[in-house]
């Protein structure tokens, strides 16, 4: 017999799976989570609270630990580089994703920014100051024109356009980040498909035995109560996972956790090993 608790988790995600399914084209019995109580060990041997969300994108399948921050929203901080990237594509803000940013010569904290970046270069080093020259290059009325045609978060930017994804106004939940990494993935958000791609093909962390994990970490560290994030997807020939992990980051070197408890779960759950890290 199901408690109280896993009764209310139970309801909530069919519930929610009954929303979600029809985008998905699947069942609502198909949408159902799987128990996730062993992934609570992660987490407690790290000393953080947070929350996973995985879909399995072919059968509409949604795993999630701690239901009730999955849908808090929080600021995105440098997952919103996907967002920022498809807008200054689409907008031909930049003139692609190998386009050179002339460095301003400030010195800052990390080495890798300290020099004259593309932009596929400034996404994997996750350099702000590219992101804030793109987005100022961009403008705030199309900023906010495509964060409210793709429903991202509370669609809200905040004062300074060149900042608002570290410490404005915006935030997105995670079942919200992995509901628009999947329409990313399946090239259904209203952006050109060759700019999805594109996003697609900067977003490549990583390469094993056929699988393939795209993602990108975020750090809001310039609030009081610090989030760490890592969003993205693992896919084969034929399958795809959409996950999408937040974590309270307590202490700098707890940055760390939010790819390795991300990896541990995907690892457990036999979708992308972490044995050859």
């Amino acid at each position: 017999m199901l408690t109280s608790t896993e009764m209310r988790s139970y309801l909530f995600f069919l519930f929610y799976g009954m929303m979600v399914v029809p985008a998905l084209n699947v069942s609502a019995k198909q949408a159902l989570a799987r128990d996730t109580a062993a992934w609570s060990a992660y987490f407690q041997e790290a000393g953080v609270d947070g929350t996973f969300v995985l879909l399995d994108a072919s059968t509409g399948e949604y795993s999630i630990y701690n239901s009730k921050r999955a849908r808090t929203r929080f600021l995105p901080a440098s997952t919103f580089k996907i967002m920022n990237t498809l807008i200054g594509l689409q907008n031909k803000t930049v003139s692609g994703i190998d386009e050179v940013f002339k460095w301003d010569g400030i010195k800052r904290d990390y080495e890798d920014w300290n020099r004259d970046l593309s932009l596929r270069e400034a996404f994997r080093f996750s350099a702000v100051w590219v992101y804030q020259e793109l987005a100022g290059r961009t403008g705030r009325d199309v900023i906010e024109k495509w964060i409210e045609k793709c429903n991202y978060g509370n669609g809200k930017t905040g004062p300074e356009i060149k900042s608002f994804w570290l410490d404005g106004d915006v935030a997105i939940s995670a079942m919200e980040q992995v509901e628009f990494i999947r329409l990313l993935y399946t090239e259904s958000l209203p952006f050109d498909k060759p700019v999805q791609r594109q996003v697609k093909e900067i977003m490549l962390v990583d390469t094993i035995s056929g699988k393939e994990l795209h993602a990108k970490t975020g750090w809001a560290g310039r609030i009081e109560k610090q989030i760490g994030w890592y969003v993205g997807y693992v896919n084969d020939k034929n399958h795809c996972w959409i996950f999408a992990l937040n974590i309270d980051i307590n202490k700098d070197k707890d940055s760390a956790l939010r790819t390795l408890i991300s990896r541990k779960i995907l690892d457990r759950e036999g979708i992308y090993p972490r044995n050859q890290e």
